[in-house]
């Protein structure tokens, strides 16, 4: 697809858009993992649930690129429960809300106005290198 990947000490590098942008998987480990989203909004929330045991690595990834697209991104959780001093927003937003759902089980599914990406802190870097991949054109 005409996109040189370059290993580094951890992960790997892609030069795109101007920027180089950080992997921790190559693409053809992710081919097998399906992800369905739209952003026809420019307004973001990367959600979480401040209870849950949530590492934000892959959020801020997501974020660094979506950044880079121009779009406005916003952390907040998915209820008030532990929650720092960010918004609180569910899935009856009328901005995209990107949820990141703690669980035994890799998935990603969206409902209502949710984009939710359910699994482990590793099944999290794993779709979030997968939609980032999708967002700058490297894969479909």
């Amino acid at each position: 697809n005409g996109f040189e990947i370059f290993k580094m000490d951890k992960g790997y590098a892609v030069y795109v858009k101007n920027n180089y942008f950080y992997f921790d998987n190559l693409p053809q480990n992710l081919e097998n993992i399906t992800t369905h989203f739209t952003l026809d909004t420019r307004k973001v929330y990367l959600v979480y649930n401040a209870s849950e045991d949530f590492n934000d690595y892959p959020l801020r990834k997501l974020g660094t690129v979506l950044t880079s697209l121009n779009f406005l991104i916003y952390k907040a959780c998915i209820d008030e429960n532990n929650c720092p001093d960010i918004p609180v927003v569910n899935c009856n937003q009328t901005e995209k809300v990107i949820y990141f759902k703690v669980s035994n089980t890799l998935n990603s599914y969206t409902r209502d106005n949710c984009i939710i990406l359910e699994g482990s802190n590793t099944d999290h870097v794993k779709l979030v290198d997968k939609i980032n991949y999708v967002l700058l054109g490297i894969m479909k």
